[in-house]
């Protein structure tokens, strides 16, 4: 596939955009870093997991590490901003902000459509495709696995929130307020 060429003097945002959905609530979560740190963010390749496939256990143990690195990521401005909200609206809302520096976005597949809507000027990228845009990401200077650690954190961040509100029965708003999120774009 051919992509448009892109000046990127102007584009450096890279973003990763989750959905987690329960039975009862979905979650969007986005999560923003710049292409300047993307050395920083290959260091993470292996600490951010797909949660899907961690067992209760290990989800026990992998969820408090976790959002500790994350914590970590944002007070060291690695992660420029992430948020984590049930409305899409909102989400809708944060690309349309951020619109004119995004480079590459990976998102749901769910929401790829809705994301190229908003971010014409961007590559947005499936994340069940991810390792079909291996070429294209490298003619960016960019490694697959830094959008990895991105959707990895993305993911984290929704499945956590998800399974606080669905599992445990926790208001939504009470565990938005433990999370290192931040909205400064």
């Amino acid at each position: 596939m051919r992509c448009r060429p892109i000046e990127r003097n102007k584009r450096e945002l890279l973003i990763a955009i989750d959905r987690s959905k329960g039975r009862k609530l979905t979650l969007y979560s986005i999560v923003v870093s710049s292409i300047k740190v993307k050395d920083e963010l290959m260091r993470y390749v292996d600490t951010f997991k797909h949660v899907r496939f961690l067992s209760r256990h290990e989800r026990a143990t992998y969820f408090p590490k976790a959002l500790r690195v994350i914590k970590t990521l944002v007070d060291t401005d690695i992660l420029l901003s992430i948020d984590v909200t049930n409305y899409l609206g909102v989400l809708l809302d944060h690309l349309e902000k951020i619109g004119n520096g995004v480079l590459i976005a990976v998102t749901d597949d769910y929401l790829v459509s809705i994301a190229k809507s908003r971010l014409r000027e961007s590559v947005i990228i499936a994340e069940g495709s991810l390792r079909r845009y291996k070429v294209t990401l490298e003619n960016l200077g960019l490694k697959p696995s830094v959008m990895y650690v991105l959707l990895g954190i993305a993911d984290t961040l929704a499945a956590y929130t998800r399974i606080q509100v669905e599992v445990h029965g926790k208001r939504l708003r009470e565990v938005r307020s433990k999370l290192p999120l931040r909205w400064s774009l």
